[in-house]
């Protein structure tokens, strides 16, 4: 006979931890709103104050980002609101380093960079959330819809893959079939987006 009894391990769910999380975001864009808020009325715009203002515009809008790719934890696609906070966190950090160095004595080849790191992180970060978002939206099984949801995510990728490639082949720009392309697929999306949860609404509503 033993004294003590087996401690059963403690598990974690991965929902638990979501509204610690949520909550941290939401300090934190208050926080920021209320840094910006007494930057504009009392501090003055020099470059300091101008650092302040872009760093609490960044915080805000990347703190945005987390909270769309929060949405999908506790759900199937996981791993799109896991990779959308790490995007968007490493976005954020690369960010506000650039906005403080700037004027320091750092090569001009490093500068770049870290200014193109900042943007390839901030367009997969915004390509997570808006993939978040369709992919929250409850499609009830139907077929033509989730074929709907499939071709937008589609779309949406090629586009993010376009915003990004100038990034990567500065040449990309010179060429007119490159933005007629973009603008094509931007619309394709911008369409899918629009019309994804109001056929989901409709189908919702006839299944009933």
């Amino acid at each position: 006979m033993t004294i003590t009894e087996p401690i059963a391990p403690v598990s974690i769910r991965p929902g638990g931890l979501k509204p610690f999380f949520v909550r941290g975001l939401l300090t934190c864009l208050s926080g920021t709103a209320a840094i910006g808020i007494y930057a504009v009325l009392v501090g003055s715009f020099s470059s300091t104050g101008v650092r302040i203002l872009t760093s609490t515009l960044l915080v805000g809008i990347f703190c945005m980002l987390s909270l769309i790719a929060v949405s999908v934890l506790d759900t199937r696609f996981r791993s799109v609101g896991t990779a959308g906070i790490s995007t968007a966190c490493t976005a954020l950090a690369q960010g506000l380093f650039l906005i403080w160095s700037v004027g320091d004595e750092m090569p001009d080849d490093t500068m770049f960079l870290l200014a193109r790191g900042f943007f390839l992180a901030g367009i997969v970060a915004v390509a997570l959330a808006h993939a978040a978002l369709l992919l929250r939206i409850d499609l009830a099984g139907s077929g033509p819809i989730t074929a709907v949801r499939a071709a937008t995510l589609t779309t949406m990728t090629f586009v993010a893959v376009l915003v990004a490639a100038p990034l990567v082949h500065t040449e990309v720009w010179d060429h007119g079939a490159y933005w007629r392309l973009l603008g094509s697929l931007a619309i394709l999306d911008v369409l899918g987006t629009v019309c994804l949860p109001v056929l989901a609404r409709f189908e919702a509503r006839s299944t009933r």
